[in-house]
């Protein structure tokens, strides 16, 4: 459920660089998979997308402050 930000590991993963149409396009996906009986959770989120840093090798770290991920990730956790 990460917003692609220039990652080396989510790339073309995320569902999408606005949050706003990442959290529309992971509703619709969670509605399909719970349509086909499969359990969902989100993972990352948020800000490993905001991460150059790929999580099998090394610790990715937002240097964003707290302020900017609220502002600029907020809404999906709200809407969580």
């Amino acid at each position: 459920m990460d917003l692609e930000r220039g990652s080396d590991v989510i790339g073309d993963r995320s569902f999408h660089t606005d949050k706003e149409v990442a959290l529309t396009y992971a509703s619709y996906f969670i509605e399909g998979l719970k349509q086909a009986n499969f359990p969902s959770i989100g993972k990352h989120f948020p800000g490993h997308g905001s991460t150059k840093e790929d999580s099998h090798f090394h610790s990715p770290i937002d240097k964003r402050n707290f302020a900017d991920i609220i502002e600029n990730d907020g809404s999906v956790l709200k809407s969580s």
